[in-house]
């Protein structure tokens, strides 16, 4: 799954580097072993400060722009990400995104990008727990604090769709997806050819695993 992450992202135009930030734990050795078998560097820090992790590699491989993937969006679109980085570098904003439910895009296709200012000020407020963890969450939480931009897609349909991997239902979800798309353009599909196979297999999304949400009424 991380090599299709990877070989998807290699496909990006505006992407001058790749760095994959893991932890320094004995069990993420593999990862550091698949990254380097496709000539990638790999950063290796905090185990759950995942904002102390993305500063890191950040400062080992530094730049103006960096783009936030998540390694658990195997269908991560490198034409979504070409197209933020310009919509960033277009509206100047100190966080872009197009991977939230207001873009219109399938969870799992977009990304972030952040300005390298910003990720030191993000480093230097950001004490809570949560927003260690999650990277960029202190920006959402403190809209008034951060010019954000929201590249909301108008051509692809499809935001109902929840392509990442967070349990072993969901892995199985991406793996008969996989296997159900087209050979042709294999592993760069766009959103569009991943909606539109969704579409042509409704029983697909079944195989993830089923959210329950518990609600109370007083009585």
């Amino acid at each position: 799954m991380l090599r299709l992450v990877l070989l998807r992202l290699m496909a990006a135009r505006t992407l001058d580097t790749i760095v994959v930030a893991t932890t320094a734990a004995d069990e993420d050795d593999a990862i550091e072993t698949e990254v380097s078998k496709l000539g990638l560097p790999c950063v290796r820090g905090h185990s759950w400060d995942v904002l102390a992790r993305f500063r890191q590699a950040a400062h080992e491989y530094p730049g103006h722009l960096f783009v936030r993937v998540c390694a658990d969006n195997p269908f991560v679109d490198p034409r979504q990400v070409d197209s933020l980085v310009r919509f960033e570098r277009d509206g100047g904003y100190d966080l872009a995104y197009n991977h939230r439910p207001e873009c219109g895009l399938p969870d799992g296709v977009g990304a972030e990008v952040v300005t390298d200012a910003v990720l030191d000020r993000l480093d230097t407020v950001a004490v809570a727990q949560d927003h260690r963890e999650h990277v960029t969450l202190y920006a959402y939480d403190h809209p008034d604090e951060f010019r954000l931009g929201a590249l909301v897609s108008a051509n692809v349909a499809g935001a109902g769709y929840r392509l990442d991997v967070d349990y072993p239902e969901d892995l199985e979800f991406v793996r008969a997806l996989y296997a159900a798309l087209p050979g042709r353009n294999a592993p760069l599909w766009s959103t569009r050819t991943l909606v539109r196979t969704l579409d042509k297999h409704p029983d697909l999304p079944s195989l993830r695993r089923q959210r329950i949400v518990a609600t109370a009424t007083l009585a």
